[in-house]
């Protein structure tokens, strides 16, 4: 929700509702999150590292992957990043992302450690 919120600010549309909304949610918004997936992270304490690493880890690397090759695509072709305006400029944006995320994706790095 806080990222349309920004959006519509950038458009110059008012959504006075979603800010509104918007505003309580804030600081719960990321502790929501991993307390969530901890919740899902229950299953995989039993799992054993390498049925861990194919099922879990593999997946979520390539997710991370698929996205960060869309996310490139859309702020290269489609909307700049109002916060990052050099993000999709080089190609190298989409191996950096499994080292060093620094775009509005780097959750999903962190979901193979919460989810497994």
């Amino acid at each position: 929700m806080m990222h349309c919120t920004q959006l519509t600010e950038l458009l110059g549309i008012e959504a006075p509702l979603l800010e509104a909304a918007n505003v309580p949610l804030g600081a719960v918004r990321m502790p929501l999150f991993f307390v969530v997936s901890g919740v899902f992270a229950a299953s995989g304490v039993s799992r054993s590292w390498s049925d861990l690493l194919q099922r879990k880890v593999a997946l979520f690397v390539w997710l991370l992957l698929i996205w960060s090759v869309i996310r490139f695509l859309f702020v290269s072709y489609v909307m700049l990043n109002p916060d990052n305006p050099l993000e999709g400029t080089r190609l190298a944006e989409i191996y950096e992302v499994l080292v060093e995320p620094r775009t509005g994706i780097w959750f999903d790095g962190e979901l193979p450690c919460s989810l497994s």
